[in-house]
């Protein structure tokens, strides 16, 4: 195998948590720490995990090997909230200072940038995205909003003279609505330009920037705020960057979709080819991807984690269906479960894909090694025959070593009469059977019967002869001798046709099981007792 294809394997095997620690190791060895950022793949979600849902699973011994990588416990919800209230502080002592919070935007304290933090807290209040104890902490403190107040509309503005400002707005507002028609949405970049009727340009995308700067300040008309609406206008918009901001609603919607099916369905184990929902399927399969590669946002992934998204439905799946794999295993004590089995087809199913898995070499070791702990069978026709094996010892159990009638049926419906007679005739090596010797000895264990009918038949007669023997001390049983029991069949008819049957049909061994008890082939010169005396002349 190639060092890509093993790296290839090692990439799909999902690795134990000591697998991990040491790949934590080799980055702290190169890095000098362990702040695995979450684009590095798996192991930067993995670091992810162990601070938050995973945190208090964790064993002291565990928690001990990554305290010495110097393991940072902090997750980044905490890491945010810690650097949000140390800037807040930077911007009361810049108040306490200066009198205002018109903080310039390169303005920098303690090596920190807190002009940059105060654009986004403006640009946070606008998108309505900053949280309300926030909002009520920098109101506080007579936090403005706006930096540039051009960009709001104010009252004296609306209350132009001669009504200019609204029948602006109305054109603008047409503008849009032809956006509407032609796009199907709202989502206007700031570069939108669209030409009035004088043959100028006007720039859209700032006409829509101000209505939702007018919104979050509270001054936007209720009837202008409904017309939009009517419009399906979307009030949360990153303005420098509608794509994105698009994707981004796209995401909380489908996110939303997903807490609804967790709560009807009891888990987030959505599949790729949901067909309820194909959107939803390839959304949550997308998230599984961009998890894997590394590119799943880290706020995203934690609110992912934390409802209970299934990262792996497959092998959620799989370690299902093995959990009640292994309770069939331990109620009877082997995984021989039919494809048709009746109280759960789903697991019959499960287990014949299973083995078409193996024949492929897709189904890892990890997992080969737990099926093997319950002694299953990767062979159909072994556990066909083992399926067998077992309805052949109980029907020796319940009716005793006898043999089985061609036509006998189970209670389920295996012909186990049929199943009988084809390994006597595979023991001989007819119709292209062969049963191994193993086999043999295993059906010899409990006591299988080998014979056929018609061979079945004659070893009883065989025995009746030798009992005869016994009693008369010889073979020679007279024609009308009639046995023992008016309803058995005639001994002296069936010794006569063993002499008759000499030269054509009598095989070697049943000539030498008869020569073994003195049996007499020819009469003519037999004086035993039974004969009677030939007449002298």
């Amino acid at each position: 195998m190639s060092t890509a294809t093993a790296t290839a394997n090692k990439s799909k095997k999902k690795m134990t948590w000591d697998e991990s620690c040491e790949e934590l190791q080799t980055y702290f060895n190169k890095n000098g720490n362990s702040n695995v950022p979450a684009k590095y793949g798996r192991l930067g979600m993995w670091v992810i995990r162990q601070r938050n849902t995973d945190r208090h699973k964790l064993e002291p011994w565990q928690m001990d090997k990554l305290n010495a990588l110097n393991f940072d416990w902090e997750t980044k919800l905490e890491k945010d909230e810690r650097s949000w209230n140390q800037m807040f502080g930077l911007l009361q002592q810049f108040l306490e200072e200066h009198g205002h919070t018109r903080v310039p935007c390169q303005f920098t304290s303690q090596g920190l940038q807190l002009g940059q933090w105060v654009t986004s807290q403006q640009k946070f209040h606008r998108k309505g995205k900053i949280r309300d104890d926030r909002r009520r902490q920098l109101k506080s403190i007579g936090f403005l909003w706006a930096r540039d107040e051009r960009l709001v509309w104010t009252d004296n503005r609306e209350r132009s003279p001669g009504g200019m400002v609204d029948g602006a707005w109305t054109k603008m507002y047409n503008h849009l609505i032809e956006f509407h028609r032609e796009h199907n949405h709202c989502m206007i970049s700031a570069r939108t330009l669209v030409k009035t009727d004088d043959g100028s340009a006007k720039n859209l995308g700032t006409w829509v920037i101000r209505q939702r700067t007018a919104l979050s300040e509270g001054i936007l008309k209720k009837e202008r705020k409904q017309l939009l609406d009517d419009l399906g206008f979307v009030w949360e918009i990153d303005h420098y960057d509608v794509d994105r901001s698009l994707r981004a609603r796209q995401w909380e919607e489908l996110y939303k979709k997903m807490l609804v099916f967790k709560k009807s369905h009891g888990h987030c184990r959505i599949p790729a080819n949901f067909k309820d929902d194909p959107a939803l399927g390839k959304w949550a399969r997308n998230q599984r991807v961009f998890e894997k590669t590394g590119r799943l946002d880290e706020s995203r992934f934690e609110r992912l984690d934390i409802v209970g998204f299934d990262w792996d439905p497959c092998g959620s799946h799989w370690n299902e269906m093995y959990a009640k794999l292994t309770t069939y295993y331990e109620k009877y004590g082997h995984c021989q479960i039919p494809v048709t089995y009746p109280d759960d087809p789903v697991l019959g199913l499960w287990v014949r894909n299973l083995r078409m898995l193996q024949t492929k070499g897709k189904v890892n070791d990890d997992r080969v090694k737990r099926l093997n702990d319950l002694e299953f069978v990767w062979d159909s026709n072994q556990m066909r025959w083992d399926t067998m094996v077992n309805h052949m010892k109980e029907f020796i159990r319940v009716h005793g070593r006898v043999r089985v009638p061609d036509k006998y049926v189970t209670a389920d419906g295996v012909q186990l009469g049929w199943w009988a007679r084809t390994q006597k005739t595979a023991r001989k090596g007819k119709n292209n059977h062969l049963l191994t010797p193993e086999r043999v000895a295993e059906l010899d264990s409990f006591g299988f019967v080998w014979a056929s009918a018609l061979e079945e038949q004659w070893n009883i007669m065989f025995t009746r002869l030798w009992q005869f023997k016994q009693q008369y001390g010889h073979c020679n049983v007279p024609k009308s001798f009639k046995g023992y029991g008016d309803n058995d069949p005639h001994l002296g008819s069936w010794v006569f046709r063993q002499r008759r049957n000499t030269a054509d049909s009598l095989s070697l061994e049943r000539k030498e099981k008869l020569d073994s008890i003195g049996f007499l082939w020819d009469t003519t010169n037999d004086e035993s007792p039974c004969k009677k005396p030939r007449l002298q002349y």
